[in-house]
């Protein structure tokens, strides 16, 4: 999967080309690498008893997004991996605005909304609902330090509330026919990232 990121990351590079002859340095391509807390939350029917139980994952990801400044903040696309934690693992597609604040100092404070779509992954044979997916919406804050006149440096974290769901049923490895559930409601980003201006 990291490979594939490397590749979506050059693609992209080669695609902004033609863009640099605007040279009003507005277009950007980035990188995010960080953390991210998901806790989902699993049901399982087995032969009439109902069992539940809620997961916490503490895993890293990272992330590439292209996108545009403008006088009143930023817009930008993204797509990213969770790696894999406790045999459970997503991608996501994003779309982003940020508001960013014009003040006085080496930094800019930004504030903005998110909205997405999910998959994920969960390794376990003998649990049938394996492939939850949806959709997420959510907000954040960071801040981000012009290094140069291409290159910026960003921190910052969001908190997603998110309808990412799936459901199943079959026979498990002790022959008993289970109905399973998963759901996740929300997850928080952090992260560090890098981006270029062209």
């Amino acid at each position: 999967m990291r490979k594939g990121l490397v590749v979506l990351s050059f693609l992209a590079l080669m695609g902004g080309d033609s863009l640099v002859l605007a040279a009003d340095n507005s277009w950007f391509i980035g990188g995010e690498f960080g953390g991210i807390h998901i806790e989902p939350k699993a049901k399982s029917t087995d032969s009439g008893k109902v069992y539940s139980a809620k997961a916490t994952v503490n895993a890293s990801y990272e992330s590439i997004k292209v996108g545009k400044h403008f006088d009143y903040g930023r817009v930008y696309g993204n797509f990213g991996i969770q790696n894999k934690k406790k045999g459970f693992s997503s991608y996501a597609f994003g779309l982003n605005y940020d508001y960013t604040f014009d003040v006085d100092f080496p930094f800019a404070p930004f504030v903005g909304v998110t909205a997405g779509y999910a998959k994920s992954k969960l390794r376990d044979d003998d649990f049938f609902a394996n492939k939850p997916d949806g959709f997420y919406y959510g907000a954040g804050l960071g801040a981000i330090y012009k290094i140069d006149k291409n290159l910026e440096l960003e921190v910052g974290a969001r908190y997603v509330g998110a309808n990412i769901k799936d459901g199943g049923d079959g026979i498990d490895s002790w022959g008993d026919y289970v109905s399973d559930k998963i759901e996740v409601e929300d997850f928080t980003q952090y992260y560090l990232g890098l981006n270029y201006r062209f």
